[in-house]
């Protein structure tokens, strides 16, 4: 086989004895390069985003993390409490993000077949709602499902006024113990209610002007409260 001049026949192999061409060398080269290199430098893997998970919270953790935080009264509270066992006995496992209209729309059917009162169950809806608007507060939560919810359905019941008969006090005075007696005159003549009574002090009570002040409120709004005759003479035996 000829050869011009100048041309580089490569080496020769050491087994065959052939040479080794250009094209020969250049890929044993390239594999010799191929086999050395770091092998993350073999492939271009792309880069995986790493997903991350949220933390999903159950209806339950978000009622028991509202009592903890929220601001409320006594009363309030306990028909709260009232308000969150019914939930919680409903859904127990239920998570923030799972309750929707048709979770709402099972909850109140459930509460109807057990012969509960729209009105109370209004009342269990408003405190989910009240719990749902913390939850996004806390960043548990994007959305409140109450506020989707239309409560046309349930009928709220007009406010009804009723009074004590004079027989009914009476009897009602006759069975009270003599602890008793003075928070149900003050009751009725002043028509305060319990939580008012039983927070009363010395200090709110002006028998020069013959009312009382009232600072601390079901609205949060302060009032003046009248006295009769029959409220001053309780309230002096109390304070004499």
């Amino acid at each position: 086989m000829s050869t011009s001049v100048g041309e580089y026949q490569g080496l020769p192999d050491l087994q065959t004895g052939d040479r080794r061409t250009n094209s020969n060398a250049a890929k044993i080269k390239l594999t010799h390069r191929s086999v050395n290199r770091p092998i993350l430098q073999r492939k271009q893997f792309k880069s995986v985003p790493r997903v991350s998970r949220v933390r999903r919270y159950t209806l339950a953790e978000a009622i028991e993390r509202f009592f903890h935080e929220a601001t409320i009264k006594k009363g309030t509270r306990r028909t709260y409490r009232s308000n969150a066992k019914n939930w919680v006995a409903s859904f127990p496992r239920l998570h923030l993000d799972e309750v929707d209209r048709s979770v709402l729309a099972r909850f109140v059917s459930g509460r109807k077949d057990k012969g509960v009162t729209d009105t109370t169950i209004r009342r269990d809806i408003a405190f989910l709602g009240t719990v749902f608007s913390m939850a996004i507060s806390w960043g548990w939560v994007e959305t409140n499902p109450v506020t989707a919810l239309s409560k046309k359905f349930l009928k709220e019941s007009p406010p009804r006024t009723r009074f004590l008969t004079r027989r009914e006090f009476d009897r009602l005075y006759a069975a009270s113990s003599e602890t008793l007696k003075p928070q149900i005159v003050l009751a009725v003549e002043t028509g305060m209610r319990k939580e008012e009574l039983l927070g009363l002090t010395i200090d709110a009570i002006d028998l020069r002007r013959r009312e009382i002040h009232l600072q601390e409120t079901k609205t949060n709004s302060p009032r003046r409260v009248p006295l009769s005759d029959v409220a001053i003479a309780t309230i002096s035996d109390l304070i004499a």
